[in-house]
């Protein structure tokens, strides 16, 4: 069965152990420390300090940024991530976009990302846009330049 990663904030979020680092979790999940290292990065979490500290010490947006490195280090077929950039700052979330979009891309990982934010979209190159509400769904072009080769 595919492996399945989401954050769906108050439905469905990677679990968190207090006590531990971040980086102690991550491995926990993926069972390699370069690996573990390297989603850290993926997500936008740089700074090797970091790595040490615990959930509780992160700021709001380094939290989004290690949740998301937990659905990463999972290594899913399928990830869902519903407003994962709600709480960074315009640029520190479009690096993590693309960084994201790079890996899912990279490693075969089908991803289905819910956003209101259009730099996200643009930052994400979709295969696919679909904008949905008022009781529809309408797919939207998306530019050849921004698809992948």
């Amino acid at each position: 069965m595919p492996e399945i990663a989401a954050i769906i904030p108050a439905e469905i979020e990677p679990s968190i152990d207090e006590e531990k680092s971040i980086l102690e979790q991550v491995y926990e999940v993926c069972g390699d420390k370069h690996l573990a290292d390297e989603v850290l990065n993926k997500a936008g979490i740089f700074d090797a300090v970091l790595f040490r500290a615990r959930y509780s010490e992160l700021s709001t947006g380094q939290k989004e940024r290690f949740r998301l490195a937990l659905c990463l280090a999972k290594k899913p077929s399928l990830m869902l991530v519903d407003e994962f950039a709600a709480h960074l700052d315009e640029i520190t979330a479009m690096r993590v976009a693309r960084k994201i979009s790079q890996l899912a891309r990279e490693a075969g990982i089908t991803l289905i990302a819910v956003t209101h934010r259009k730099e996200i979209i643009d930052t994400l190159a979709p295969d696919r846009i679909l904008y949905v509400g008022y009781g529809g769904v309408t797919e939207a072009p998306v530019e050849s330049s921004r698809a992948p080769s």
